[in-house]
């Protein structure tokens, strides 16, 4: 055989080898693009990241916050863990936009809408445009679903409605920790100090029951905790002392 047929047989062993790997790998190949892709993002303590996901749309995430993200051309999905998102969602009629939470799902098309995961199981949907689908399926229970609007929230738990929908002029104050702060109104002392905690490894320990009937209304930084309880000190009867990691909040008589 001359040199011309040696590279014709070589050439022809490499093709039959190229075409053999491509029937072997072709099932994978050809439904490849079907399958999502899925990506999981995490904020630590004092953490505020803002994503852009591969749909366009546009996601923030709060501190100690855990999403995971799929797509594909069917649809797309959020699954959020833990924690608070706002999304800003990219209009696209043919892929749903679906955020799942616990027992719950969010169905959104064109919207800016926040999802905050209580640590103890509670859901707080606020919508700030356009509009979303909020389904609670709770097994064994009946399914429930509300319709939001601009400026209209919802909370909800594992038993289903706690507040059902409410509109408010000033639903935005729930997106304020993109901005490094935390807006309440005339709300528990327990339960500002509970969200500043979030935000920092330092422990806040109540050192007085009587905080529980204290009660804030306000602007705090998410961003400096010891700036946000030595403001609180201000404005309400308590004083705050810091030893080690720690912020002691007692009563001031």
């Amino acid at each position: 055989m001359g040199w011309a047929g040696v590279i014709r047989a070589r050439g022809i062993r490499w093709a039959g080898a190229v075409l053999l790997a491509l029937v072997l790998t072709g099932g994978f190949l050809v439904h490849s693009t079907s399958l999502p892709s899925t990506q999981v993002f995490a904020t630590g303590t004092g953490e505020v990241r803002p994503l852009t996901l591969d749909d366009g749309s546009r996601v923030d995430l709060d501190t100690q916050t855990k999403l995971e993200w799929s797509s594909d051309e069917k649809g797309r999905r959020a699954v959020l863990h833990d924690g608070e998102a706002f999304f800003e969602v990219r209009a696209d009629a043919q892929r749903p936009f679906r955020v799942e939470v616990g027992d719950s799902a969010i169905s959104a098309l064109g919207t800016g809408f926040n999802v905050y995961r209580k640590a103890g199981g509670r859901v707080v949907v606020t919508v700030l445009n356009g509009a979303v689908l909020v389904e609670g399926y709770t097994p064994g229970r009946a399914a429930w679903h509300r319709e939001l609007y601009a400026n209209q929230h919802i909370e909800y738990g594992s038993d289903g409605l706690i507040r059902d929908t409410c509109t408010s002029t000033t639903a935005s104050n729930a997106t304020s920790w993109r901005e490094g702060r935390l807006q309440f109104e005339d709300a528990p002392l327990s339960q500002v100090v509970e969200e500043l905690q979030r935000y920092t490894d330092r422990h806040i320990i109540i050192g007085d029951p009587r905080f529980n009937q204290m009660r804030f209304g306000g602007a705090l930084s998410s961003r400096d905790i010891g700036a946000a309880l030595a403001r609180l000190a201000k404005v309400t009867r308590m004083t705050v002392t810091e030893h080690g990691d720690a912020f002691t909040l007692n009563y001031r008589p």
